[in-house]
């Protein structure tokens, strides 16, 4: 007797192993380009506050290593931001080095560099245009207020802590932060007490600053109070 076997074909796709249709492989891939297109902005914030951090954390340092100078050498030592060098305009606003007066130097003295320049982080600069204005306003100043009472030590359109400085074989001129002997601060505004400025995140566009984000103020910033008693810094945060 023969026995006929009826294969019964199904034209719905089968998976085979457990595996996943290409169907369902397309539907995570465009559900995870979705996901990356989202989260990608949330990194690049945290990348740009990682700079910024890195930045105050190497400015700051500067500041204790200049105060320190000063008291071991009894002389006078500058923490000089180049403002305007134009041979070297990418310089402006975004380095800072060491500089100690040297009265044997010349006929009336001179500034002599002590220390390399050091380069902020890509993407953060010091900011010569916020004003005391919008600092005051700042909600995390608002219950530390001595923080900006005194002068912006970097302020466009002021030379009250300006000079011109020789580096190598060409001239440049300087926003700086002094400080004396005994590691106070020495400057035209030493009735004040504190000297402070800004590290941002964004660039310089000739003398101007452009905001990463946009915009006429920083997303984010950090704020360096210089007591003028002691010289020592504190940060500042939004």
């Amino acid at each position: 007797m023969q026995t006929q076997l009826h294969v019964l074909v199904s034209n719905s796709p089968r998976r085979s192993g457990g595996g996943f249709s290409l169907v369902e492989l397309l539907a995570v891939i465009a559900i995870m380009a979705v996901l990356g297109a989202a989260v990608a902005p949330a990194f690049h914030s945290i990348g740009s506050a990682g700079k910024l951090s890195t930045g105050t954390a190497a400015v700051s340092s500067g500041l204790a290593i200049a105060r320190n100078q000063a008291i071991a050498t009894r002389r006078l030592t500058r923490f000089v931001v180049p403002s305007d060098w134009s041979d070297t305009p990418s310089a402006n606003f975004r380095k800072f080095s060491i500089w100690q007066f040297e009265p044997d130097q010349g006929a009336a003295g001179a500034w002599v560099q002590v220390s390399k320049w050091e380069n902020l982080p890509e993407g953060v600069v010091f900011d010569s245009s916020l004003s005391k204005t919008y600092m005051d306003a700042a909600p995390s100043l608002t219950n530390n207020p001595q923080a900006v009472q005194g002068p912006d030590a970097f302020q466009a359109g002021t030379a009250a802590n300006e000079d011109t400085f020789a580096s190598g074989t060409s001239t440049f001129k300087g926003r700086y932060i002094e400080f004396s002997p005994r590691g106070g601060l020495r400057s035209v505004a030493s009735s004040q007490p504190v000297t402070w400025f800004t590290l941002v995140e964004g660039f310089i566009d000739g003398q101007d600053v452009r905001y990463t984000r946009g915009g006429s103020s920083p997303s984010n910033w950090r704020q360096i109070s210089v007591g003028t008693l002691l010289g020592r810094a504190t940060v500042y945060s939004p």
